[in-house]
């Protein structure tokens, strides 16, 4: 296989996900591909070190999506379904592996699961949702820093929903501290999970282990943030919560220990599409296919020239033609027309080329390979 020439083909990216430090990519054709830091066999290969380029997973069929935890991969399958490898703390690789397993560089099937048409991961969850719209879970389900944490290494279906269309999940605080958001078909949303900040945008800062729905119009997207959310709303506009001390309020002010349980309207935010949130920093794709950011700029996640600090109010980035977008963890992609994959965001020094530094606005990722 010549990835240098399967590089050129016109459509060639279609997703991205990325971990702790390692990243996932989706061809067109459906082939996955890994690079960046291998740890208990997250690239799919038993060397660990940097992989420099990125090499194509051994799984028995085309993907349709993919999704990455702290170090534990995932793909979900043309035929439904769901394919994982990694590591397997608090059984994040659902497939029961034998007591004293940790980990595994082989791609194995998770069990008990049936036409998966998509999948989130975090650190130490994992949900997938299915065609009839059920949403299944595995690894933490649910921990308050207060009581038990709720776990399993067995897909386990969530009740009290309607049919999800969507799901979205984070633990950036605290291992294992986790919060959720379900789209429903019908346009509900639905948070459960670590209330602190008033996160979960229920109207307090009370956490559940049951999911709630939050009080909004039809939703279209939603996305969990490191202690935030935001959600796209089917007129367009976009509504936010929770804690503002990276900006993620796009409200012009930075507010340490800020609580904002209730959601507000972003001024100045119509024709938004979808939304997707990193560790501080949310990116809302936009109708006409250019892109809106705000939150955290440490390394230039708004992509319009700046770092170091945080970005206040909705930026626009210099790129169009935008058809997806991806903020994992503190690093900010998204494909253009034509399947052209762009990069900004703090770099890594082992990675060659356009990721191998910090990019304060989108680059084109053409020598990756």
């Amino acid at each position: 296989m010549i990835l240098a020439a399967m590089a050129a083909q016109a459509g060639f990216k279609k997703a991205v996900a990325g971990g702790s430090q390692f990243f996932l990519l989706l061809q067109e054709d459906g082939v996955v591909l890994a690079f960046g830091e291998s740890e208990q066999g997250n690239v799919g290969y038993v060397e660990r070190g940097m992989l420099r380029r990125p090499k194509p997973i051994a799984l028995p069929g085309a993907a349709v999506d993919i999704a990455a935890g702290g170090c534990s991969s995932y793909a979900v399958l043309a035929d439904g379904s769901v394919y994982s490898w990694g590591c397997n703390g608090d059984g994040m690789l659902g497939r029961g592996l034998p007591k004293g397993v940790n980990s595994t560089h082989v791609p194995g099937p998770v069990a008990g699961l049936a036409k998966v048409q998509s999948i989130q991961a975090t650190n130490d969850t994992v949900g997938v949702v299915t065609a009839a719209g059920e949403l299944w879970m595995w690894g933490v389900l649910y921990n308050d820093r207060m009581g038990p944490t709720v776990r399993t290494a067995a897909p386990q279906r969530v009740e009290g929903l309607p049919p999800v269309a969507s799901f979205s999940v984070n633990n950036r605080d605290y291992p294992g501290v986790n919060h959720m958001f379900a789209v429903g078909r019908d346009g509900s949303l639905w948070a459960w999970g670590y209330g602190e900040h008033g996160r979960l945008g229920l109207g307090n800062t009370e956490s559940t282990a049951a999911p709630k729905r939050v009080n909004l119009p039809p939703v279209v997207s939603a996305a969990v943030g490191g202690n935030n959310g935001v959600a796209v709303l089917a007129d367009g506009t976009v509504r936010v919560w929770g804690n503002n001390d990276s900006s993620t309020m796009g409200n012009g002010r930075n507010e340490q220990g800020a609580v904002n349980p209730n959601p507000v309207p972003v001024a100045g935010m119509a024709g938004a599409a979808s939304v997707t949130a990193g560790y501080g920093h949310i990116i809302v794709l936009m109708k006409n296919g250019t892109m809106r950011t705000w939150g955290h700029d440490g390394w230039g996640q708004a992509g319009v020239g700046t770092s170091g600090g945080y970005q206040d109010r909705p930026a626009a980035p210099k790129l169009t033609g935008v058809t997806a977008a991806f903020a994992t963890r503190n690093r900010c992609f998204a494909i253009t027309t034509g399947g052209r994959l762009w990069f900004w965001g703090p770099g890594h020094y082992k990675l060659p080329g356009v990721m191998g530094a910090d990019r304060h606005v989108p680059v084109e990722i053409t020598a990756l390979w």
